[in-house]
């Protein structure tokens, strides 16, 4: 042992240990990576051990890349990206180093509460490996093939898994990456099967691409795009025409009212006068606010559900679109549509979201948890499941980011909300009552330090 001690002293110490600290887990890094494309060559006579040997030696290729990174980070000049959000490019921006559970670090060091899921979108908390392992292990077989024309056994297993937990096992489904993605998809065929009326409840947020961003009447969002369909902002109780309507259940983010039976008794009569109902999810399903989602729980009349953000735990983007048999069936008999594109139905990508998929059905979903560990630290709240609306004395964008920073916090603040009254807190499922008490301790003391 004290050979082996002076041997480690000796490399650590060396002169040359900052290189080789980065340098020698690359080299095994790029070797273990010529090994797994050496294992190409079973293909044909042993499959399994082919997909195997590849997926060892992806594996620990990907270990010794980290160790590399972690010795010696990659560096970088200067923010060269620009935020999703440009609303205030002098706001600063955190640079997150790594996570795990509902933490994040940055490069300075410092660890936060990830009060948002990233962006809503880790369910299971950061770093799970459920979803990881799902698209390691689709990606050994087919990581991508011809959405146009091919099919593979992932993206039918997952379809069926998710027409089963939202009890539609007669509907059928369309994977998209992003939920704006999914949203865009499924504007397609509603309004191929129901005109270009289109009905939205007030201060709602739909997704950035072309035609989810023309559904929101935030300025920063919609703008230029509009034109694009005869977009209403109405209650659901207005909603007269034959069109499409468009909801986002929740109504945490809009800070309309869940949807309630009246709601559900006009739903149902706009349906029959040949309305399209859609129900974006991308936020409140899969277990945010219910299991497996508000459609299911509040019985809401829908012909279109969009589920993402949390459906693959951020390891991919990765959305669904479930449509029911009777708006396809108007879709064809119109001759048909082009709504896919080249990662439409991505093999690996719903790999992940079958573990995701996995670890979320076999989950305690408790809905109180959250409300419990906020009413405790007497922070005011309205909360449906995991997704909470805590009010704030108004304050400028600045100024709350900097109270929740100074407090150990990272919430998302929408781009197109300052002065700040409220944050939107969606911490991960799987949090501890302990970090819940923490958090909600905290988020007490930001509306008090923004109170003062």
């Amino acid at each position: 042992m004290a050979a082996v001690d002076d041997d480690t002293i000796a490399y650590w110490q060396h002169a040359d240990a900052d290189r080789w600290q980065s340098e020698t887990p690359t080299l095994v890094s790029e070797a273990a990576t010529r090994i797994a494309a050496r294992s190409d060559r079973a293909f044909f006579t042993n499959p399994a051990d082919a997909r195997a040997s590849w997926a060892l030696s992806v594996g620990a290729a990907a270990a010794a890349r980290a160790i590399a990174y972690s010795n010696k980070p990659l560096v970088h000049d200067g923010p060269a990206t620009i935020p999703a959000g440009h609303a205030d490019p002098d706001l600063t921006r955190l640079v997150i180093r790594d996570a795990v559970g509902c933490r994040v670090r940055t490069v300075e060091g410092r660890v936060l509460f990830d009060l948002s899921s990233g962006l809503y979108n880790t369910p299971l908390g950061h770093r799970h490996p459920a979803p990881a392992v799902g698209f390691l292990t689709q990606a050994t077989s087919v990581a991508a093939t011809n959405p146009f024309v091919a099919t593979t056994p992932v993206a039918e297993h997952v379809a069926d898994r998710l027409r089963r937990a939202l009890c539609l096992n007669e509907w059928s489904v369309v994977f998209a990456g992003s939920g704006s993605e999914a949203m865009e998809t499924a504007m397609r065929f509603a309004v191929a099967a129901a005109g270009r009326i289109v009905n939205v409840r007030p201060g709602e947020f739909h997704g950035i691409t072309a035609a989810a961003a023309a559904l929101s009447s935030h300025h920063t969002v919609h703008y230029p795009l509009r034109p694009i369909m005869d977009v209403r902002y109405t209650p659901i109780s207005d909603w007269k025409e034959r069109g499409v309507g468009v909801i986002e259940p929740a109504g945490v983010m809009s800070g309309q009212p869940p949807i309630t039976e009246a709601d559900r008794s006009q739903l149902s009569s706009f349906r029959r006068r040949g309305g399209v109902v859609v129900v974006d999810e991308v936020l409140s399903g899969l277990g945010r606010t219910m299991w497996p989602s508000l459609t299911t729980a509040l019985r809401i009349p829908a012909d279109i559900v969009v589920l993402g953000k949390g459906l693959a735990n951020g390891i991919v983007p990765i959305s669904a679109v479930l449509i029911a048999p009777e708006v396809l069936a108007r879709v064809t008999g119109t001759g048909g549509l082009d709504h896919g594109h080249t990662h439409s139905n991505h093999a690996a990508s719903l790999g992940a979201a079958l573990g995701c998929l996995e670890s979320l059905e076999a989950h305690k979903h408790d809905p109180d948890r959250l409300r419990a560990a906020l009413d405790a630290a007497g922070v005011a709240n309205t909360t449906i499941g995991w997704l909470a609306s805590v009010k704030l004395t108004e304050s400028s964008r600045a100024t709350t980011t900097a109270a929740l920073l100074d407090a150990g916090l990272m919430c998302h603040l929408p781009t197109m909300v300052d002065p700040v009254e409220r944050l939107i807190v969606a911490p991960p499922l799987t949090t501890s009552d302990e970090d819940l008490a923490d958090m909600a301790q905290r988020l007490a003391d930001v509306q008090r330090v923004l109170a003062e």
